[in-house]
């Protein structure tokens, strides 16, 4: 299990919060959400009730350490880009 560790707001001590990585079906989920879609957008993407998406939402929140929609799509955006930049450029060949 990976550990983050954050600051509070105020300078104050620093805390330390658990961090596991989201499911592919969690993941899938995250996703829609930082498309901007509404739970009960995803929900009848995903063929599943608006109640469960909401479910799953607050799971994913919690086992990522996130606050809301907002931070969550931010927290996907950063990722995507994190990976983005790990994998090498294959478009140049040297000769």
């Amino acid at each position: 299990m990976l550990t983050r560790v954050c600051c509070q707001p105020s300078g104050g001590p620093q805390s330390t919060v658990a961090f596991r990585q989201p499911s592919r079906r969690q993941l899938r989920l995250i996703k829609l959400v930082a498309q901007g879609l509404k739970n009960r957008e995803i929900a009848d993407k995903l063929g599943i009730s608006h109640k469960v998406v909401k479910n799953y939402l607050g799971k994913i929140y919690e086992k990522i350490g996130v606050n809301g929609r907002l931070e969550l799509a931010l927290w996907y955006t950063a990722r995507v880009h994190q990976r983005q930049r790990k994998r090498p450029n294959r478009s140049r060949r040297y000769i």
